[in-house]
């Protein structure tokens, strides 16, 4: 069963954190983004760290990506990116000019409070192009230390205008 364990909104921010939103209640959980508006001009790359059982953002190099992103207008994946230490679980990307428009990302969460486990993170970002295409970005990423975690803040290059997603939890 799939339980809805809250919305969470923003305006003006660089951060977005969920904070207390994982428990030993579930071993899943997604987070869907109901909207999100960026600040315009920049290109924006998402990105995503952890915040431990203590409140504390995991912003150490114990991060491992790797992912593809594929355009509609092309006929083959034009990305393939593999990085490991680094300090934060990409997520993909989003143009941030005025004619680009977000079109989805979920973030699914595994195991992130289960402290005798890696914590994996898969995301399916995408968004839309008013020249016509859209980006599609698959991503799979591990924080690569054994400890429970109670949240997630999520960031990028710019800004965040405003924010909205919705947790859920999936029962065991």
């Amino acid at each position: 069963m799939i339980v809805k364990i809250g919305e969470f909104t923003g305006s003006s921010i660089t951060n977005f954190d969920m904070d207390n939103i994982f428990s030993s209640q579930f071993d899943v959980y997604d987070i869907k983004f109901n909207s999100v508006d960026l600040v315009d001009g920049t290109n924006s790359s998402w990105k995503m760290r952890f915040i431990d059982s203590a409140g504390s953002v995991v912003s150490g190099s114990t991060y491992s990506s790797t992912g593809s992103m594929f355009r509609t207008d092309s006929d083959s994946w034009s990305y393939s990116n593999s990085q490991n230490d680094i300090t934060y679980a990409n997520l993909g990307f989003r143009g941030g000019y005025s004619d680009d428009t977000e079109g989805m990302c979920s973030v699914t969460v595994f195991d992130p409070y289960n402290s005798s486990v890696y914590t994996t993170v898969y995301s399916e970002v995408s968004a839309w192009y008013s020249s016509g295409f859209v980006w599609i970005y698959k991503m799979a990423n591990v924080e690569k230390t054994q400890q429970a975690i109670r949240g997630v803040r999520f960031y990028g290059d710019s800004n965040f205008n405003s924010v909205s997603a919705t947790v859920y939890g999936i029962e065991k």
